[in-house]
């Protein structure tokens, strides 16, 4: 197994409050899935022998006083063509040594900014530090050539997205426009889910005019209930622009306010950072989703007496046996053989998938063939119907799917009238990260439906079609009634109305005459006071910057009233995140009723999947 060797933050920087939060935290989460050595001396730097595929992790000096130690265990881990990871745990430790003066360090003062979080908060960037290292260490997690999805307006962005596909295609990545895919007299929306669900991210080319298009509203809602990455490309002046009724974030990645989309093309170089962004956000997304389901398949199999082996690390390859239930003669267990990709899996990853369990010992016998019942690439991809299987018996699924499979045949979902509330909007960070908003309410809301709870939320133009859509494919037979929404009519018309009570159980709550604060008080009144409602999940929110008064600091007041508990989420940055710093451990054991351990992790934890579980067990 390959090893990551952490150079003790004492060994270069000297006391660091800072390097050492971050450093425990790095451990912690990476220690479940490799092995980690921290090199605490000059000895133990001289012991160790790292290999081609280790990683070195060090914490970068404030000055170019490295000691001779540290270099000549640099020079050796060069030798080794180890990678080496530089830290910069404050703006004056942002240069490495020499040796490796070229490598980009992981900036910790500028991730947390990004993120909007506090530097108490240092643990959460550790996380997101722990989880490159680790797909550095497994090559399934690598990402081949993206499959993109081009979205955009046929009136005002068919010559801009033509010179764009252009561009992009000699840069080897794959894109889908409807133009060229779709074949005449096929049903178009149904080709284009089909495209989305097998794209890796979004490219949302927003011309003036996209804000008109039905088809873009389609195409968002749809990308986000499959929690696709949406890279925002506005181009085009403000002046004339029609609204969007669905926002893919709080604001656009990339503005381009001076183009004219019918005469002018995004240069090249705009074009690389676009893919590059894109390439990013999937990356980090589709890992941290599989980390997440991998870890709450752990979780699940400790709970329940069922066997998961990791029986090839590097490639990700694992052995799941289930206890069948007694019947009058013995069965043997159920086996399942699985492998983890972050990425979706490819015709060559079923291929090379049979070689892979014959070196590990699972070699069909020529005569009565495998002694499994069903082996099955898993990844970070949508939801499906029915997982896929080719020729030979293997199937491609996703992991969220296989892992509440798994909690169904294990465990009877129990029924409740409890409903969870959800609370937050966009919170003031960079655009690619208010992505991690978008998935922890896709992963609140999945773990809700799945387990038979019901969710309220106030109307928000990006979230309510997500959990919209989310409804229909889980829950098909009752959709309407286990989502909950709450409008005030002082935004929102009769007609606005009816029409969303197509896809949930909608509660309207009068105007305050023309006092807009005043309405949304009382339309939160009446969610928080749902007598269905058992607890408040909160998750982002606009903070106080420019005057604004931040809506959830009125939402959990309110719950707090109504003797609810809270759960707040402190890693995706805004208002929840800032409440959630200030906060002392008293504090959150007062408000949310959980152990110590599941309030740290609602404090700093990506895996949203994780403490969404946690939340729902308080529940049932």
């Amino acid at each position: 197994m390959n090893t990551v060797y952490a150079i003790a933050p004492g060994l270069t920087v000297g006391t660091s409050p800072v390097a050492d939060a971050f450093l425990h935290a790095f451990h912690g989460a990476l220690h479940e899935y490799s092995v980690v050595t921290v090199l605490h001396s000059a000895s133990a730097m001289r012991m160790a022998e790292p290999d081609a595929g280790d990683v070195v992790v060090l914490f970068n000096r404030p000055d170019t006083a490295y000691e001779a130690p540290v270099l000549r265990f640099l020079e050796k881990t060069i030798r080794a063509n180890a990678a080496i990871l530089p830290v910069a745990a404050t703006e004056r430790e942002r240069h490495p040594p020499g040796l490796i003066q070229n490598t980009q360090s992981f900036d910790v003062v500028e991730l947390l900014r990004q993120r909007a979080l506090d530097p108490s908060q240092v643990a959460t960037v550790a996380i997101v530090f722990a989880r490159q290292v680790f797909s550095i260490l497994k090559p399934t997690l690598a990402v081949d050539p993206m499959h993109m999805f081009l979205s955009y307006r046929r009136f005002d962005g068919e010559e801009i997205t033509a010179s764009f596909d252009r561009i992009l295609r000699t840069t080897a990545q794959k894109a889908f426009r409807d133009l060229f895919d779709i074949r005449v007299g096929e049903d178009s929306q149904e080709i284009i889910d089909a495209r989305l669900r097998e794209s890796d991210a979004v490219v949302f080319l927003d011309t003036p005019k996209a804000g008109e298009s039905q088809w873009i509203l389609k195409e968002l809602r749809t990308a986000l209930s499959l929690q696709l990455p949406i890279v925002w490309v506005r181009i085009g002046p403000e002046d004339g622009r029609v609204p969007l009724s669905i926002m893919p974030s709080g604001r656009p990645h990339f503005a381009y306010p001076d183009l004219n989309p019918a005469r002018e093309e995004v240069a090249a170089t705009e074009i690389e950072k676009i893919v590059h962004k894109a390439f990013d956000i999937h990356h980090r997304d589709y890992v941290d989703r599989l980390l997440d389901e991998l870890g709450r398949l752990k979780d699940f199999a400790r709970q329940h007496g069922i066997e998961l082996n990791n029986v090839d690390p590097r490639r990700m390859i694992f052995s799941l046996t289930l206890p069948r239930k007694a019947e009058r003669y013995r069965q043997r267990p159920l086996t399942h053989l699985l492998q983890l990709f972050g990425r979706t899996p490819t015709a060559k990853d079923l291929g090379e998938f049979s070689s892979c369990l014959k070196e590990v010992g699972y070699e069909p016998h020529p005569k009565h063939g495998t002694h499994y019942d069903s082996a099955i690439l898993l990844a970070a991809i949508p939801s499906r119907a029915s997982a896929s299987v080719d020729e030979h018996g293997l199937h491609t699924d996703s992991i969220n799917d296989y892992v509440a499979e798994i909690e169904r045949s294990a465990m009877p979902r129990k029924a409740t009238k409890k409903r969870l509330v959800i609370s937050g909007a966009f919170a003031d960070c960079e655009p690619e990260f208010q992505q991690n908003m978008t998935n922890a309410v896709h992963a609140v809301v999945e773990a809700s439906l799945r387990a038979g709870i019901g969710v309220s939320f106030g109307a928000h133009p990006t979230f309510q079609f997500m959990i919209f859509d989310l409804a229909r494919r889980l829950r098909p037979l009752d959709y309407t009634s286990t989502v909950r929404m709450y409008v005030s009519r002082f935004f929102v018309t009769e007609s606005a109305i009816e029409e969303f009570r197509k896809s949930a159980e909608v509660i309207p709550t009068d105007a305050a005459g023309s006092d807009r604060a005043a309405s949304l008080t009382a339309m939160r009144r009446s969610m928080v006071g749902d007598v269905e409602a058992g607890g408040l999940v909160v998750i982002g929110g606009k903070t106080a910057r420019g005057g604004h008064t931040p809506g959830v600091d009125e939402e959990i007041q309110l719950a707090r009233e109504a003797g609810l508990p809270v759960f707040i989420f402190g890693s995706v940055g805004g208002r929840s995140s800032e409440i959630s710093a200030a906060m002392t451990s008293e504090d959150r054991a007062a408000i949310s009723g959980l152990s110590e351990a599941n309030n740290i992790e609602l404090a700093t934890s990506l895996d949203y999947s994780r403490l969404a579980k946690a939340v729902l067990n308080s529940f049932l």
